[in-house]
């Protein structure tokens, strides 16, 4: 198994384990514009908590 495959297996074994475990922690948040004075934008950040980290994606921007 390459080590492409073996971090690919890793990364499957740990989202099994977080969907069984409620280890999924979305946070949404405003993007300031401070030229503008407005919100601009959001975005959407996923967090992944297993065992042994807590692991940090963007989802949406």
């Amino acid at each position: 198994m390459s080590s492409n495959e073996s971090l690919q297996q890793d990364m499957l074994n740990i989202l099994n384990y977080v969907l069984k475990h409620d280890g999924i922690i979305p946070y949404i948040q405003d993007i300031y514009d401070d030229e503008n004075k407005q919100v601009a934008k959001y975005e959407g950040l996923l967090r992944v908590r297993d065992a042994a980290a807590i692991f940090m994606y963007q989802v949406i921007s």
